[in-house]
């Protein structure tokens, strides 16, 4: 059963030890090919191209852009502006050195995804794509998350990660210094479920987290915390919290409100002891605490408090 609930918890948190990876390479795109795409459909996939043609953006029908492993693509012609009715856009493992603004003028849009990218900088006009219900930031070189993010209010699932650390984009190697706290805007998005920001040396959480009534599932495991907000214990919805690999030695008392948690680590952290309002947490399926310094004296009674929960310590 242990093992059943641990590999079941490794598939959905998303674990990985490698630095990003290169993706797979696609067949370059001729004019015939995006030319059939454009024909039959409103979706249209471009790989390893150098850069978009601008009969493209004539076909205001499409309502899906995919464009992927284009090492060479250094920019998006404004033209993008023009699709108006696109509510999916990926733009993944490119040369762009800038977020494009024109993008923040595509109001429909439900999914954005920008990744492995070379972008440094979110533009504050990220705040006017109002419709936005999931957002993906991951792998690019941002330091810092605009307050406009915020106004993002139907989002439901927001991820940045790996903004800390050594990465190749390209073919080229990157270090990054990550995002060290969060606007306290972020505590707007009442309708977001799930939060992912896992590898961005964030060394704190603004107490506004505990705003997102809605919220079920949140990881920021390899950042640099030192604290919790004692506002997390207001995430009533809250299932799988994920905190391994910081830097905490407590976790406030208002943890024992989250009677919805099922998942919760703590693991690669610096506890010396067991904190005393785990044993409150009664509805607990799983517990991951590996890697601390914790007495097993300590743990035996513990596992006495929550008869019903499986505690890992690898």
């Amino acid at each position: 059963m242990k093992t059943i609930i641990k590999i079941g918890l490794t598939l959905l948190l998303g674990y990985h030890t490698a630095f990003a990876q290169e993706v797979p390479r696609r067949p370059k795109n001729n004019e015939s090919e995006i030319d059939n795409q454009l024909s039959w459909g409103t979706t249209l996939r471009l790989s390893s191209i150098n850069k978009i043609p601008l009969k493209v953006f004539d076909h205001t029908e499409l309502t899906s852009l995919n464009i992927s492993v284009s090492d060479s693509l250094q920019e998006i012609p404004l033209q993008i502006r023009q699709l108006k009715n696109l509510t999916f856009l990926n733009i993944t493992n490119t040369s762009l050195a800038n977020f494009p603004l024109a993008i923040c003028e595509l109001t429909n849009l439900k999914f954005l995804y920008f990744t492995t990218n070379f972008t440094k900088q979110l533009p504050q006009q990220i705040g006017n794509l109002k419709n936005l219900t999931h957002l993906d930031i991951s792998n690019i070189g941002i330091t810092k998350i605009p307050a406009e993010i915020g106004k993002l209010q139907h989002l439901e699932e927001l991820t940045i990660t790996s903004t800390k650390g050594n990465y190749s984009i390209s073919g080229k190697i990157f270090k990054w210094t990550g995002i060290t706290v969060l606007p306290k805007e972020i505590g707007n998005l009442i309708q977001l479920k799930k939060l992912v920001m896992y590898e961005n040396g964030l060394i704190e959480l603004p107490k506004e987290i505990g705003n997102l009534s809605n919220v079920t599932f949140i990881q920021l495991f390899k950042n640099n915390l030192t604290s919790i907000p004692k506002e997390i214990g207001k995430l009533k919805n809250l299932k799988i919290l994920d905190l391994g690999s910081n830097q905490l030695t407590s976790i406030p008392d208002e943890i024992a409100n989250l009677n919805s948690l099922e998942i919760l680590t703590l693991s690669k952290n610096n506890f010396t002891t067991v904190p005393q309002v785990l044993k409150k947490l009664k509805n607990l399926k799983a517990l991951y605490l590996g890697g601390n310094k914790i007495l097993p004296s300590d743990l035996a009674i513990l596992r006495k408090e929550l008869p019903n929960t499986n505690i890992f310590l690898d």
